[in-house]
């Protein structure tokens, strides 16, 4: 469970930054529903 939130918070921070890249909010979504 530790390792899950861990991955999930550096799959949030490199999705925040993906779209900040390349504004896909879809792809940020999507990458926040399956980790959480």
């Amino acid at each position: 469970m530790g390792i899950n939130k861990n991955f999930g918070i550096i799959a949030l921070f490199l999705c925040r930054k993906v779209c900040r890249i390349k504004n896909d909010l879809y792809l940020c979504t999507a990458l926040k529903e399956k980790h959480f």
